[in-house]
């Protein structure tokens, strides 16, 4: 989602591009990706887990930080990639036909990353749930033996 929403705001600012073109304005694509993330989607992401999960959400909002954080870090290279790529002698067409196959590339490496880090997350996780349900189990069969 962060991709393509990526995808969209950088033809958006390729078309500013073109017509600012003597103004010496450049998109860089990264910095487009990394707005989107903190500005647009992490902010949504919070909002959601604040109101679906009260207690845990801002947990799970820290750890989603931390992974958007470094599949940021990771991918600067990638774009960087992307931007030196597209030439000054590229059509606006050109550029971005490059840059939706790189992204169509990066998109899928990208649900691959995550996938495996919610993978290694999702298990200290069941642990902690797995260890809250036997610490209320013993609780509640403490309580019936004490008071029954």
């Amino acid at each position: 989602m962060a991709l393509d929403t990526t995808l969209l705001a950088y033809e958006d600012a390729q078309k500013l591009r073109d017509q600012a073109k003597e103004a010496g304005r450049k998109a860089s694509l990264y910095q487009v990706f990394q707005g989107v993330t903190y500005f647009v989607i992490l902010p949504t992401v919070h909002k959601v887990l604040a109101r679906k999960l009260p207690l845990f959400g801002w947990l799970l909002a820290h750890i989603i930080d931390r992974v958007f954080s470094s599949l940021l870090k990771i991918r600067q290279k990638d774009f960087e990639a992307i931007e030196n790529e597209i030439g000054e002698e590229d059509t606006p067409e050109e550029a971005m036909g490059k840059v939706n196959s790189r992204i169509g590339k990066l998109k899928e490496s990208s649900g691959n990353t995550i996938k495996v880090a919610m993978r290694v997350l999702s298990y200290p996780l069941f642990v902690a749930c797995v260890f809250i349900g036997s610490i209320t189990a013993l609780l509640e069969l403490l309580w019936l033996s004490l008071f029954r």
